[in-house]
């Protein structure tokens, strides 16, 4: 698995050898189905890998390899090689490898997610709720007047 800190460069490897000086990822965060493409830069072939840089940031750039990856998380990569300097589309592009990104926060915050939680020695009925982009992904409750019963939804 690789590693991406949010809010800096990032060099990343993989275990194929690419014939092309540009690099285009697609990659997809296995949280939320949203899918960005980035063109790497400093494309490097050192034995059998190719080492390329990806920038996370606010502001995405994808053909100056930016992009902003949010939520953190785990997200699919995949890796192709290609010609041009501009295309961002895969099918117009030679795949070459399939990854898995874990994206760290490094003190960057998150957007999207918001939720309540119970506090500790809460008793009665207590819900906890997350929510993405303002539709409800998670919610729990815990009677604690009737054994404990948990329902989760």
């Amino acid at each position: 698995m690789l590693k991406c800190l949010r809010g800096q460069e990032n060099k990343l490897a993989v275990g194929e050898r690419s014939s092309s000086d540009y690099i285009l990822c697609s990659l997809r965060s296995l949280q939320t189905e949203l899918t960005v493409y980035v063109i790497a830069s400093n494309v490097v072939q050192v034995g059998s890998n190719t080492f390329f840089r990806i920038t996370e940031g606010d502001t995405p750039d994808a053909l100056n390899g930016t992009i902003t990856l949010s939520p953190s998380g785990q997200w699919e990569m995949n890796v192709y090689e290609q010609a041009s300097s501009t295309n961002l589309d895969p099918d117009n592009a030679t795949f070459v490898s399939n990854e898995i990104v874990k994206v760290i926060s490094n003190g960057v915050a998150d957007t999207g997610f918001t939720g309540t939680c119970a506090d500790a020695g809460d008793s009665g009925t207590v819900l906890t709720t997350i929510n993405f982009n303002g539709s409800q992904v998670y919610s729990a409750t815990l009677n604690t007047a009737a054994n404990n019963v948990i329902n989760v939804s």
